[in-house]
């Protein structure tokens, strides 16, 4: 009996090509009527002959455009050609390092970080459990990730090896801290930070002065110029300027902020906002911000955030972290599939992979499913 899924090559195949050649059948049409040698357009020529080519080779007319078109052609190959390459060596560092040099001109590439970390683990346990090898000391190693990379390998790798002794017993993901505004972690303290002033019209407000940790300051404030007017509501999610007016024109920070450009109102406010360095700041450990906002009335306010919400010294709780995942799923899964991928992750320990990713997946070629059946979430 023939099956529902080789039917359905047949027929995408057959779609296929029936739509080919409804593309290339006018083109046909065109190469066999240049050899006509009728006057006029006819189909099929009474006889062939080459007076059109003639024609066409004998007028400057015709060759002049011609040449025009060619080197226009060429100079776009080139420099399509440039900046593809560029394109795809600042992807390629993204996937290789994750660095923060798309910060340069506010590329895309950053929402791909966790996702091809997450692929590069899938794959790296995948590529081990059919027998490739890979070196015991990646992390600690005279040539491993530490002493490459880090500003001082030799304390890194002591480092590494002092916390190992808690291996088992102490779990870090406890400390992990959850984003609850869809920008850079960095800009949070800021929007808490002007929670604090409750309601305030955005056309009393004069300027606005943000002190900085230094060490966030090159994400987040560097250069001042282009932060102060990004290209798009993507480049947007790293300027303090852009997020510090727009929370205080639109009173929020959600997904809507970065969807566009940001408006003329916030980057009037945005111009009026300046920046200096936080004295004594905790940063990395702790996530500080305080800002003083001016009024036109010539009163101030000033607000500060000793760390941000939803990190180690102020854990978001369970109902809040769900809150969260409920409103990200709600993007792109209808509700239930929300609810069944949210009752995976809650009993993770309990699901094949398989089953963990049916909420998601597309369904695929029996024999491929059958190929990932049995792997361990």
């Amino acid at each position: 009996m023939i099956s529902m899924h080789l039917l359905s090559r047949v027929a995408s195949r057959l779609a296929v090509g029936l739509i080919l050649l409804f593309l290339a059948f006018p083109i046909v049409v065109v190469v066999v009527v240049s050899f006509s040698s009728a006057t006029y357009l006819t189909f099929p020529p009474p006889a062939f002959g080459l007076k059109w080519y003639d024609a066409y080779f004998s007028s400057a007319d015709w060759l002049r455009p011609t040449w025009l078109s060619l080197w226009v052609a060429a100079a776009v190959v080139v420099l399509a050609t440039l900046l593809g390459t560029v394109a795809a060596l600042g992807i390629a560092l993204s996937q290789a390092a994750g660095v923060f040099e798309f910060l340069s001109n506010g590329s895309s590439v950053k929402s791909m970080h966790p996702g091809w970390a997450a692929h590069a683990g899938l794959l790296a346990a995948r590529l081990a459990a059919v027998g490739l090898s890979g070196p015991e000391t990646a992390l600690e190693g005279g040539m491993g990730l530490f002493q490459q990379f880090a500003d001082a390998g030799a304390v890194a790798v002591e480092r590494f090896s002092a916390s190992l002794a808690t291996l088992g017993q102490h779990w870090h993901i406890t400390e992990a801290a959850y984003k609850f505004l869809p920008c850079c972690h960095y800009l949070h303290p800021y929007v808490e930070a002007l929670d604090q002033l409750g309601a305030v019209a955005a056309a009393d407000i004069a300027a606005v002065h943000c002190w900085v940790a230094p060490g966030a300051a090159p994400i987040i404030c560097e250069p001042w110029p282009r932060k102060q007017a990004p290209a798009s509501g993507h480049e947007a999610r790293w300027s303090l300027p852009i997020v510090v007016a727009a929370r205080l024109i639109d009173g929020a920070i959600g997904q809507a902020t970065f969807a566009a450009p940001p408006s003329e109102p916030v980057r009037d406010l945005a111009r009026r906002v300046t920046w200096s360095a936080l004295p004594a700041s905790a940063f990395p450990r702790r996530f500080e911000a305080e800002v003083k906002v001016m009024f036109g009335d010539g009163h101030a306010q000033r607000c500060r955030i000793d760390d941000v919400f939803g990190g180690a010294t102020r854990p978001a709780s369970a109902a809040e972290v769900k809150a969260k995942f409920r409103a990200n799923a709600a993007l792109c899964l209808d509700a239930t599939a929300a609810a069944s991928l949210e009752e995976a992750l809650e009993t993770l320990d309990q699901h094949a992979s398989a089953r963990l990713a049916a909420p998601l997946a597309v369904p695929a070629p029996a024999p491929r499913a059958a190929a990932c059946s049995g792997a361990k979430a």
